[in-house]
């Protein structure tokens, strides 16, 4: 601070001298944009701001062009940590062209990769991609790897927007060689955005080794303040594959580490990601908590994109508590977002996959299927084109979701069928889950029994991933499906009362008899558990005894294979209380 002190008594003391003794204006105009500079660089951008627009007009009428680049430059960078985004866009077009006229391809790169990043953060991906593709070509015609490696930044955040996963393969693979033998800092960055190609892809193993080395190098290089990005970058992948607890510890750890660097954006994108991760923990009331935290900061900071991702939550969440209000509001406002959103022919915001969905099936839910449409079926052709298969998934279920609203039963098996490829394809566990329990709830007899049974498995499976008391105070959640949890209590508390039809059904179509006892055993469970916990109070009681009541089930049915489960009974004089039971659930 001592240097910049120095510089600005500098400036004003030459500027002084000036009106004394009457310096050329382009003179005048270089110690002006000096003394701005330092302002703007001593953390005083309201000071900096008048200063740099007066340097920039009077080198403009002295035509002292390098000078106005600067200033113009200067003057961008303050747009683009404060209040005007569109402002920023506006100064370094103006010093890209001054760049580019002067000849100073470097600075053009520069200024290009900057506009590409800001474009982005508007929602203006057709832009952004232009520029960063200007910057491509410029480094390409100068032949100097450094350039080139530098010219990627803006074209590899643009492609990973777009979930653009055979461009940014191929941007990373074109940068690492220079980066790995000088450039580490870059690297990490790098290695922890390409993570997504293959994870996109279900090649988890590369994926993995990926993320490992991108976290690796920043603890080595001790760069605590980029820690909270790679560390929301990392869990969101987490989150792809079900590793709930991993993805929960690196969503807190970026939280807490951000506040003590004080980024602000980050802040907002770190919240949004545990606000995410919290709403497939099933935890809609603390996730409410964390998306409008990340929703404020990112208005605060105009990050046009974060706030597209944490009001998209913000829809579902709200609905999941009940407040149809708020999540009306929040449809709306997110609906205002997505006419923002620019992309290039083809192509979708894919980096916002789950934000969309969840926006979709709000609408959906609350009687607008309309975005259902508008908004997934363009992005799953991009996620189809790209071989994206977090968003296919995602994209088929919230399509499947809107096609059995509409009475189409058969097009929403057949889009749910496509899901669970791309899902189970990609290792994808929690939206598996998802889209197996659409399965059942669009099936019947054998099948529905099979997706039952796959979808207890995926449960299992995730519960080796829950959360045991994380910090906090938040109670630890269990994975279910959001019908379970969501759904009207009678509807929930029926799956109960199906599952003892589901018992004999399958028994009877079934030839593996003792393999099938235990899957419909397992299935059974499954839904008394969950019309227990989740059912109306007056069936919390009558499912609790379901453990118990299962047991006779299968001893009659044993000995009257044949026969319909009821007539069994109805002969077993000893299972009236069972009768009684079984008529408490709605069929």
């Amino acid at each position: 601070m001592h240097a910049l002190e120095l510089a600005r008594r500098e400036c004003r003391a030459g500027l002084d001298l000036g009106r004394r003794t009457g310096l050329a204006p382009a003179t005048v105009a270089t110690l002006t944009c000096g003394l701005g500079t330092a302002l703007r660089q001593s953390g005083l951008p309201d000071e900096a701001r008048p200063v740099l627009a007066e340097a920039e007009a009077l080198a403009a009428t002295a035509d002292a062009s390098a000078t106005r680049l600067a200033a113009l430059e200067g003057l961008g960078v303050i747009e683009e940590t404060g209040a005007s985004k569109r402002m920023a866009i506006r100064y370094f077009e103006q010093a890209a062209r001054l760049a580019a006229q002067a000849g100073d391809s470097v600075r053009e790169i520069g200024l290009l990769n900057r506009l590409a990043v800001v474009a982005a953060s508007q929602l203006r991906f057709a832009d952004a991609e232009s520029f960063a593709h200007r910057a491509l070509d410029i480094a390409a015609g100068l032949g100097d790897p450094e350039q080139a490696a530098r010219a990627i930044d803006g074209a590899k955040l643009v492609a990973w927007y777009l979930g653009d996963l055979d461009e940014l393969e191929r941007l990373a693979a074109g940068a690492e060689p220079r980066l790995r033998s000088d450039g580490e800092w870059y690297l990490q960055f790098v290695l922890l955005e390409s993570a997504y190609v293959p994870a996109a892809r279900g090649q988890w193993t590369v994926a993995d080794a990926r993320v490992e080395e991108g976290l690796a190098l920043n603890d080595r290089i001790g760069n605590r303040a980029e820690r909270p990005l790679l560390l929301a970058l990392a869990a969101r992948l987490d989150r792809w594959r079900g590793r709930l607890d991993t993805a929960w510890a690196r969503c807190v750890d970026a939280c807490e580490l951000v506040t003590r660097v004080g980024a602000d954006w980050m802040l907002s994108w770190a919240r949004t990601e545990l606000g995410a991760l919290l709403l497939e923990l099933n935890e809609p009331g603390p996730a409410i908590d964390r998306l409008e935290e990340g929703r404020r900061v990112a208005r605060a900071c105009h990050s046009s994109t974060v706030e597209l991702w944490s009001v998209g939550h913000l829809c579902r969440a709200t609905l999941r508590v009940g407040d149809e209000r708020s999540a009306a509001a929040h449809v709306q406002e997110m609906a205002d977002l997505i006419g923002l959103v620019t992309v290039p022919a083809g192509r979708a915001f894919l980096g916002a996959e789950d934000a969309l969905a969840a926006y979709s099936e709000a609408a959906l839910e609350l009687g607008d299927p309309t975005p259902a449409h508008e908004v997934m079926e363009p992005l799953l052709e991009a996620a189809d084109r790209a071989g994206h298969l977090p968003a296919h998934a995602r994209a088929s279920l919230v399509l499947a979701r809107a096609d059995r609203t509409a009475g189409n039963v058969h097009q929403a098996c057949r889009r749910l069928r496509h899901a669970r490829n791309s899902a189970e394809a990609g290792s994808l566990a929690v939206l598996s889950l998802d889209v197996v329990d659409a399965l059942a709830e669009v099936t019947d007899g054998i099948e529905r029994a099979e997706h039952l049974a796959t979808a207890a498995g995926y449960r299992d499976a995730l519960r080796a991933h829950r959360l045991n008391g994380p910090p906090g105070g938040t109670r630890s959640p269990l994975v279910e499906s959001p019908v379970a949890t969501v759904g009207d209590p009678d509807v929930v508390a029926a799956r109960a009362g199906r599952a003892v039809d589901l018992v004999y059904q399958g028994w009877r179509t079934s030839s593996a008899h003792g393999a099938h006892r235990e899957l419909t055993r397992r299935v059974a469970l499954e839904e008394f558990e969950l019309a227990e916990r989740s059912g109306g109070s007056s069936h919390k009681s009558a499912a609790s005894q379901g453990p118990r009541i299962l047991e006779q089930v299968f001893t009659l049915v044993d000995s009257s294979a044949e026969r319909d489960y009821r007539e069994a009974l109805v002969l077993d004089s000893g299972r009236d209380d069972f009768r009684a039971w079984s008529a408490s659930f709605p069929r």
